[in-house]
């Protein structure tokens, strides 16, 4: 570290500026009193976060500026809504094999399906529908991630915690409305 700073001193310019910090200490004990210190003089612009390792940080992202943060951050919202949105009709229709018996007398052409042995059926009804909507929401946490990635974000836990915010997102429309709404409305035509 010493040589590092020695370095730095001597050949600044070789550094190129960046709009962010990362400090480390040696003793745990430092670390709040520094903040404190420097939080003090601080302008209100500046934020400080505590308890983050090296390895948690992005280190692409510490030199993004804030409005490149928050432009990143409106596309990904913008994003994650379309996500959202877009994997209703999918988990619409997966709702709404559950559903087949009723569906059978309002839709003429799904009457086919009641020729079907009844462990098939019962199979379309119980099973595919579960299976298509575990793979969706398997699936979707890993391009919330990929997404969340993109934000502009300083460290992993930053991202964790989006990725939980989205998802849980996801979950109340997809799993919660979307699915309950349907079989509400297939039942009710029926």
């Amino acid at each position: 570290m010493a040589a590092f700073t020695a370095r730095s001193q001597q050949h600044f310019d070789e550094f190129p500026e960046v709009n962010s910090a990362f400090v480390r200490f040696n003793k745990d004990l430092s670390t709040p009193s520094i903040a404190l210190a420097i939080k003090a003089q601080a302008p209100p612009s500046w934020t400080f976060k505590q308890g983050t390792t090296a390895a948690d940080i992005i280190w692409s992202n510490v030199s993004i500026s804030w409005w490149q943060q928050i432009i990143q951050t409106a596309f990904v919202y913008s994003l994650a809504a379309a996500l959202t949105l877009g994997f209703a009709l999918p988990v619409a229709i997966a709702g709404s094999l559950s559903q087949i018996g009723y569906l059978t007398y309002v839709v003429p052409s799904l009457r086919r399906l009641e020729s079907l042995p009844s462990w098939a059926l019962a199979t379309i009804q119980g099973v595919l529908p579960l299976a298509i909507l575990s793979l969706i929401t398997a699936m979707v946490p890993s391009v919330l991630r990929l997404l969340a990635n993109t934000q502009g974000l300083h460290s992993r836990q930053g991202v964790e915690n989006y990725v939980q915010i989205y998802y849980f997102s996801f979950l109340f429309v997809q799993v919660f409305l979307t699915v309950s709404l349907l079989a509400g409305i297939t039942t009710i035509i029926a």
